[in-house]
């Protein structure tokens, strides 16, 4: 009886692991008009989160995709604006794995906001994003000293200066 019980809920916990880590098909979405980056962000969403919860080393072929997706969506959106630059990047912009996740931190803190949200606060809270997933060892992200300069300077307090604000 202990052996049913066992098999069901590892069977349970498996189709619950399997369904989360379903994406939508992004790669048939187009994004030509406003109309459809409106309705992109479901989706938008669904990537980022993605992006921000499995490791770094992980899944490469379809992060660099949703990495790819939520790029154009940024450059195209009309109700969000986002600035990347040396000054909010520096500490990994030779990084493409960190850059992919640094785009889904600040897609999924616009979205968690209304339309028209300052671009400075987008910026500092998805770097707190960021510095949060680099943080977590189940990450594999590697500490370089850039990186750990940003989050000291988070942990101190002074990461606006940090980022030239």
């Amino acid at each position: 009886m202990k052996r049913i019980i066992c098999i069901c809920l590892l069977s349970f916990f498996a189709a619950i692991q399997l369904r989360a880590q379903n994406l939508p098909q992004f790669s048939h979405i187009k994004l030509a008009s406003k109309k459809d980056y409106k309705l992109a962000d479901s989706t938008v969403s669904q990537l980022s989160a993605y992006l921000l919860s499995i490791p770094i080393n992980r899944d490469t072929t379809t992060r660099i995709n949703a990495a790819q997706f939520l790029m154009k969506w940024m450059e195209g959106t009309n109700e969000y604006t986002f600035i990347i630059n040396q000054n909010n990047t520096r500490a990994f912009i030779n990084d493409t794995n960190l850059m992919a996740v640094y785009m889904a931190a600040l897609c999924k803190t616009a979205l968690l906001h209304k339309p028209g949200i300052d671009s400075k606060i987008v910026i500092l809270n998805g770097t707190k994003r960021l510095i949060g997933y680099i943080s977590n060892p189940a990450n594999h992200v590697k500490n370089s000293p850039a990186l750990q300069e940003l989050i000291d300077a988070n942990n101190k307090g002074e990461l606006e200066s940090f980022l030239n604000f």
